[in-house]
């Protein structure tokens, strides 16, 4: 008898260790083919890369869906941040499209904003044609003196529709700027809020060109190195676009044609017109580090912007909440780690997430295009701005910005209406949410040995190849 019971046991155990087993099993086979699981693994992005055919075909496909206005979202929330990011899975790419989501009222309507701001934008720009006519004054002088932007598109209450925004309450009028815009490859070591895993103290973004390998390298072989970091939990990453089959360095703006001869233009002539091997290189490099967030726009000078707005709005919604600070710096500068260790340990967190800082440009003239003449890349014809100068803004080499602004201004950019100079849009973000902006000493274009001694935590790359010792992350 008592064999009997022993062996029942045996047996007993044995299926309830079969039926965990099985359990356990579909558990897994059903995160793996969950939408997450394939957005996680990046599928979308490794199909497109398969063959030249392929990738022609995705970015065909991304250019017709990019210029949409209505957002297709399978399952869809009535905030921002969403409170879980497979809202933001688009079944159409398997990706996460990173368009605003909000509730918005039966009764929405469309801005008036941008016809008031076109009426005075010509206004502006006439009264200065016949003003140059008669008087032969250079056109990069055109533009009113007014430091009143309130009139750009759009006129709205923003603290009142950020707060509505973030609490679901819909809002009676409709963005100008909320295209969409997919994350067609994530990084799994960075922002996985929808996982456990160590909250960083701060999290710097990158802002690289798609083809600058040779500045991604060196970041990562110098101030990017766990060691000089110490116990201080940082991430990183680099966000870029995609380069596009034939891509000119040939573009025309109201009326007036750009040329950019810059690196950009060097490396994409080098590649060819073909771009399927290039972007089969990116892929392996991101799969070597895993530190690429890959947006569905053409990596241009002239997106920089979308750029911009692409990565405020991957933090706002993909970072853990509990992350107070923010760095943004261009790939062809170095951080000083111990001096930005010392930077954050020296302010509160509370501080910290509601600060912004950086090197406040003291001149922000807009530049004219010239007639007869290749313009300027810079140039913005008075149509375009109307103003004589931006609002105050950072030179965008390196700046913090805090987690409650970050939230901020992913939601103001919807409603604001796009300028390609990013570093100005952002002083016009800044501008419409009447945040001040606040100059930091240790933050400059060209910061000497002298400066890193004294706590500057950003050097440019031509200068850091002469002072820097990279084992220890400071000056020789």
């Amino acid at each position: 008898m008592l064999q009997i019971q022993r062996g029942l046991i045996i047996i007993s155990s044995v299926c309830i260790i079969y039926l965990i087993i099985v359990w356990l099993s579909s558990i897994k086979l059903i995160v793996h083919h969950s939408p997450l699981y394939k957005i996680n693994e990046n599928e979308y992005f490794k199909n497109c890369i398969k063959s030249k055919h392929s990738w022609i075909r995705c970015t065909k496909y991304l250019n017709l869906i990019s210029n949409q206005k209505i957002i297709s979202l399978d399952s869809y929330s009535q905030r921002w941040p969403p409170p879980s990011v497979t809202y933001l899975i688009d079944e159409r790419l398997h990706s996460f499209n990173l368009a605003l989501q909000f509730s918005l009222a039966h009764n929405a309507t469309d801005s008036k904003d941008e016809d008031l701001y076109n009426k005075f934008a010509d206004m502006v720009s006439n009264s200065y044609k016949q003003e140059e006519l008669l008087t032969g004054m250079e056109p990069e002088y055109m533009g009113s003196n007014s430091t009143d932007y309130s009139i750009f598109p759009q006129n709205l209450n923003f603290s009142k529709l950020i707060y509505d925004i973030q609490n679901a309450i819909p809002i009676h009028t409709k963005p100008i700027n909320n295209p969409e815009m997919f994350a067609l490859r994530v990084p799994k070591s960075v922002c996985r809020s929808y996982y456990n895993e160590l909250i960083p103290n701060l999290i710097v973004i990158i802002k690289s060109s798609v083809y600058n390998f040779e500045n991604r390298d060196r970041a990562r072989r110098t101030f990017m190195r766990k060691e000089l970091w110490s116990n201080f939990s940082v991430q990183f990453v680099f966000v870029l676009g995609i380069p596009m089959e034939n891509e000119s360095n040939s573009f025309r703006f109201d009326g007036n044609t750009y040329v950019l001869d810059t690196k950009w233009w060097r490396f994409s002539k080098h590649y060819g017109s073909s771009k399927w091997p290039f972007v089969k290189q990116l892929s392996l490099e991101a799969d070597l580090y895993d530190d690429l967030l890959i947006g569905s726009f053409h990596d241009t000078y002239y997106n920089l912007t979308k750029k911009m707005i692409f990565c405020l709005r991957w933090l706002s919604a993909f970072c853990p909440k509990q992350v107070p600070l923010y760095l943004f710096i261009d790939d062809d500068y170095d951080l000083v780690p111990k001096n930005v260790i010392t930077f954050y340990d020296n302010n509160t967190e509370d501080y910290l997430r509601n600060m912004n800082g950086g090197y406040i440009r003291s001149s922000r003239t807009v530049f004219r295009p010239m007639v007869d003449e290749t313009s300027s890349v810079w140039a913005m014809a008075v149509k375009e701005f109307p103003w004589i100068s931006y609002p105050p803004y950072y030179h965008g080499l390196t700046y913090v910005i805090g987690a409650s602004l970050v939230h901020r201004l992913a939601i103001a950019s919807a409603f604001v209406k796009e300028i390609r100079i990013d570093d100005a849009y952002l002083g016009i973000l800044f501008n419409k949410l009447n945040i001040t902006l606040v100059h930091l000493n240790i933050i400059g274009p060209s910061l000497t040995k002298k400066d890193i001694m004294s706590g500057g935590i950003n050097v440019h790359h031509k200068i850091s190849k002469r002072i820097m010792n990279w084992s220890s992350g400071m000056p020789k």
